[in-house]
């Protein structure tokens, strides 16, 4: 679920700039920003989910 996630609000970040740069509008790019910091943080609890549930054998976080 959280793979899904991450890989979809990174195709939207991934769109946002072009429709900023097709339509002029500023706040595309800047939700695109915002969206990408989130992104980042998604990938980093699905990096320290799989190592957590690695190491103590069980699933402590889910991912």
């Amino acid at each position: 679920m959280i793979l899904r996630l991450t890989f979809a609000s990174l195709l939207i970040v991934f769109i946002l700039p072009v429709l900023s740069d097709l339509t002029g509008n500023v706040f595309f790019h800047l939700f695109a920003g915002f969206l990408g910091v989130i992104t980042g943080f998604l990938a980093f609890y699905l990096g320290i989910g799989a190592v957590i549930n690695e190491v103590f054998g069980r699933r402590i976080l889910p991912v």
